[in-house]
């Protein structure tokens, strides 16, 4: 029998685990207390199912705005013009595209990234629309050319040649 330190129980030796480090062999707080379920799940404790996580994701996704976004890199001055139907995910994406060796991004962003590093960029949102690809498309379109006539500087130049 031994006494679990979390729960004050006394208990007979199969209830806890061994541990060699210690002087009595075993360890100090009972399977129970510390989150034995099983010998499948062993320490975890109210999990969520991929099903709930995934249906938790697609939710919040849906709450979240659309619409035509711009990273600037302020030291050149240089403009991407981007469109998503989840603005939040999508420079969280980009981000994680340009942190990567060999993500698929935009060469002339990824070599600014590279050069000047991701404090040097900026994210902001230009237009909320609704959650139709067709007008995010089409906005988006509008957006470069918009900015392009101004002089600005694109990363994106080749939308407006494709179209």
């Amino acid at each position: 029998m031994k006494k679990c330190a979390k729960c004050n129980l006394e208990l007979p030796l199969s209830n806890f685990w061994k541990q060699k480090t210690v002087k009595s062999g075993y360890r100090s707080r009972c399977k129970e207390c510390l989150g034995f379920k099983g010998t499948k799940q062993w320490g975890i404790t109210n999990k969520p199912s991929k099903e709930a996580q995934s249906r938790r994701m697609s939710e919040w996704r849906a709450r979240q705005p659309a619409g035509i976004y711009k990273i600037t890199c302020v030291e050149n001055g240089r403009v991407y013009i981007g469109e998503s139907k989840c603005l939040p995910l999508r420079w969280i994406c980009h981000k994680s595209a340009l942190n990567c060796e060999k993500g698929k991004t935009n060469k002339l962003l990824q070599e600014d990234w590279d050069l000047y590093g991701e404090n040097s960029f900026t994210f902001e949102t230009l237009e909320q629309l609704e959650k139709d690809k067709d007008l995010l498309y089409g906005r988006e379109l509008f957006y470069i050319k918009q900015f392009d006539e101004k002089g600005f500087r694109l990363y994106n130049r080749e939308r407006l040649e494709n179209k």
